[in-house]
């Protein structure tokens, strides 16, 4: 049991209909490195609402530090990094 509170954040992208959840995980779980407590896919999205050689991934990310309590801004911070790479590494963009 953690003394440090989490703090959880959402993230919904639009990816190509072949990209595979678990390369974007990775991408995540690489990014985050020792903040991130845990990552869950928690929604498909491939309707009429995206384009159709295109899908949605939207993932909950557990951010938790061991020792100390995180501040907003750093948990931003480190969101802004792994939107950023999931871009570069991925072609992820951020759903609207």
């Amino acid at each position: 049991v953690s003394r440090s509170p989490s703090v959880t954040r959402d993230i919904a992208l639009v990816v190509g209909r072949k990209a595979r959840a678990m390369d974007l995980e990775r991408t995540i779980r690489k990014t985050a490195k020792d903040l991130l407590a845990g990552v869950k896919l928690f929604d498909v999205y491939d309707g009429e609402k995206i384009d159709a050689d295109k899908k949605s991934l939207a993932f909950s990310l557990t951010y938790r530090a061991a020792d100390r309590t995180l501040k907003d801004q750093e948990v931003a911070e480190r969101h802004g990094e792994i939107l950023a790479a999931l871009q570069k590494e991925n072609g992820a963009t951020l759903r609207a």
